[in-house]
């Protein structure tokens, strides 16, 4: 049930992206990044990855959130891999994650982009989380077919 009311809830307040990153689907579902998700991870997407998973059944899922606490970002990003959903309209939560948190210090110098900054710094982690993990050994894991 808890997993309804996550899915819910990033399904109404969440922009959602999904784009082509060289040969995978990637669907982001968070705040604006001013880019594309795929344009963020594309370099960290590997060969053996999307030989693996091709896109055809495959789509990389990139959550993510941003707070502030006191004077710094806070942003988390969860990725995973999940097969193509039959609803493009409801997100799907990988059921085998990575996450990646990261802070980032604010401070009166700082420009405007520091919220996109630590958005793209968080997902960057979880991507290159799920990508140091070999393709086989993450397909086993998830219980994918």
């Amino acid at each position: 049930m808890r997993r309804v009311k996550v899915a819910l809830v990033l399904a109404l307040l969440m922009v959602e992206q999904q784009v082509q990153a060289g040969a995978f689907v990637i669907a982001g579902f968070g705040p604006d990044l001013g880019k594309p998700v795929a344009e963020a991870v594309a370099d960290l997407v590997t060969d053996e990855f999307t030989h693996e998973f091709p896109a055809t059944n495959y789509q990389l899922v990139a959550l993510y959130d941003h707070a502030k606490l006191d004077t710094d970002n806070i942003c988390f990003a969860v990725s995973g891999v999940v097969p193509v959903p039959q609803n493009k309209l409801a997100p799907v939560i990988p059921g085998y994650r990575f996450t990646n948190i990261y802070r980032d210090h604010v401070d009166a110098n700082t420009k405007i982009d520091a919220k996109q900054k630590c958005l793209l710094e968080a997902i960057r982690g979880a991507v290159k989380a799920m990508m140091a993990e070999r393709a086989s050994d993450l397909r086993r894991h998830a219980e994918l077919p």
